[in-house]
Order: C-alpha cells, then sequence, then structure tokens
C-alpha cells in the first residue's frame, strides 16, 4: 500500500547501524543488514534506474536507456512463476492500452533457457519482446533486487524510478495518476503563458 518504505531502511542502516552507532547488533545481523542495503540502494524510488543491456530470443542487444518514452514499464517475469502465470494477461492487456501512449515496456524473463522462452511468448501471446541475459553479467537481479517475481518498475523518460513491485492492475492505477498530474501541470503552464 505504501511505497519507498525501503528507502527508510537503507538511511537508517547506513546511518546508524552501518556506521557503528548500533554497538548492540550481533556481526551476523549486521551481514544481513549490510547485504539489504547492497541490494536495495540501486532501486530506491526517486533513484535513476542503472542501464542495463540483454539480448531479445533472436539475439539482438536491447539497452534499457534506448528507449526514450515518456514512461517505461520494466517487467521481471519468469515462465515457471504461478504469480506471473496469474499477472500476465493483466501486464499484456496494460501493454495493449499504454503502447499508443508513449509508454515503453522493457519485458525481461529471468531465466536463461531460450527455447521455453519462446515457448511461453508463442503460447501466452506475448505483445511485447522478451529480453533475457543468457550469459548472465547485466546484474539485472542486484540492480533491480530481482528475488521473486514478477516484479515491476515505473520509470520515467529520464530513467527516474517513479513505482516499483506493482500487480498489473495497480501498474495502471498509477501510471494514469502520473500521466494526469502532467497534463494538469501542461494545462498550468499554459494558463500561465496566456495570461502573459
Amino acid at each position: 500500500k505504501i511505497m519507498g518504505m525501503d528507502a527508510i531502511f537503507v538511511h537508517l542502516a547506513r546511518n546508524y547501524y552501518l556506521s557503528g552507532d548500533a554497538y548492540w547488533v550481533d556481526s551476523t545481523s549486521m551481514v544481513k543488514v549490510r547485504e539489504r542495503v547492497l541490494r536495495l540502494q540501486h532501486n530506491l524510488i526517486g533513484k535513476t534506474a542503472k542501464d542495463i543491456e540483454l539480448v531479445d530470443t533472436d539475439g539482438k542487444k536491447h539497452a534499457l536507456y534506448d528507449l526514450d518514452n515518456e514512461y517505461i514499464v520494466m517487467l521481471f517475469w519468469d515462465y515457471n512463476c504461478g504469480h506471473c502465470k496469474k499477472q500476465m494477461p493483466g501486464y499484456i492487456d496494460f501493454y495493449n492500452k499504454y503502447k499508443e501512449k508513449n509508454v515503453g515496456f522493457y519485458s525481461v524473463c529471468t531465466r536463461i533457457e531460450k527455447e521455453k522462452i519462446v515457448a511461453y511468448q508463442t503460447e501466452k501471446q506475448l505483445p511485447f519482446p522478451t529480453l533475457y541475459d543468457p550469459e548472465n553479467t547485466s546484474y539485472f537481479r542486484a540492480y533491480y533486487d530481482v528475488s521473486s517475481t514478477p516484479m515491476s518498475f515505473l520509470l520515467d523518460k529520464d530513467k527516474k524510478i517513479l513505482a516499483k513491485k506493482l500487480g498489473s492492475k495497480q501498474l495502471g492505477e498509477v501510471l494514469d495518476r502520473f500521466i494526469a498530474a502532467k497534463e494538469r501541470e501542461q494545462e498550468q503552464a499554459e494558463e500561465i503563458e496566456e495570461k502573459k
């Protein structure tokens, strides 16, 4: 219900626990705190997303930063994931609804078996290209804390993380709010310009 609480954890961990002020924390717990900070620090809301380059099932490379859409959805999924199978129809509907509204889609399968990815694409009739990391060299799991799937991120055109960990229904609701806010900003700017 509330996004961004992980930023509070990272702040507290860095300023109190990892600084040495938390004398009451044992070394085992400190290692866990440090590891969690490392997993979260790159994907906090408001941070600029790390660029990654993955390949599609034809072997063509695609970098996240190649997308120049007003908004970008990064979706991490797994063809063996039960939650992904339930959520995928919603993500397909989302894609079809927003593809004409300058919303880019960076769909990443977290597995590396090309044949199974292609079979899943065909079975589910995925309308968006699927990318994957057959050599495990992009570090997407570390940069985006992908420890479960599906996981989605909403980015703006500058690749700033606006929202994360949204289901397909929530993704549309949140994006609609950002689009409406941007439209209000543009209307207000036009009104100010007219008054000049």
